[in-house]
């Protein structure tokens, strides 16, 4: 077990590497196997989400990240997650579902000037422009710009 830890952590440096230079594949490959020794690895399933996001595997993002909410998070962690799914879905031009997502961080963030914002977009874009609006109104009163 104490093996298979250390080789999840090299598999994972190595996908960061890889993700810094943009190389994917790469990335997508090492952090595979780096939650394949070790499923609970937070920070890899985050990258990978990401990475497979670059390549424009939305789905694949999106069941990667999904089997990550299976597992107890923190609070910083699972509000992480969430905004990362919620972000994808919206890329993916689900609203519902990226609505979905953010409700569920909201939940944990009501505060959060970003993510109220973020919720804002999200309901303009699916073209609920009044709550849409009224989210833009109080994510500007959250960050003091009354």
């Amino acid at each position: 077990m104490a093996n298979d830890i250390i080789r999840a952590k090299r598999y994972f440096e190595r996908g960061v590497y890889y993700y810094e230079l943009s190389a994917w594949g790469e990335c997508v490959a090492n952090m595979n196997d780096a939650l394949e020794l070790l499923p609970t690895h937070f920070e890899a399933r985050m990258y990978l989400g990401a990475a497979l996001c670059k390549q424009a595997r939305y789905l694949d993002a999106i069941r990667i990240l999904e089997e990550g909410r299976k597992q107890p998070l923190d609070e910083p962690s699972r509000l992480r997650l969430l905004r990362l799914l919620a972000v994808i879905s919206a890329v993916r031009q689900d609203y519902p579902a990226a609505q979905y997502y953010l409700r569920q961080a909201l939940r944990l963030s009501p505060e959060d000037p970003a993510l109220v914002n973020l919720a804002a977009s999200t309901y303009c874009c699916a073209g609920d422009f009044d709550y849409g609006l009224e989210l833009f109104r109080k994510a500007i009163v959250l960050s003091d710009g009354h």
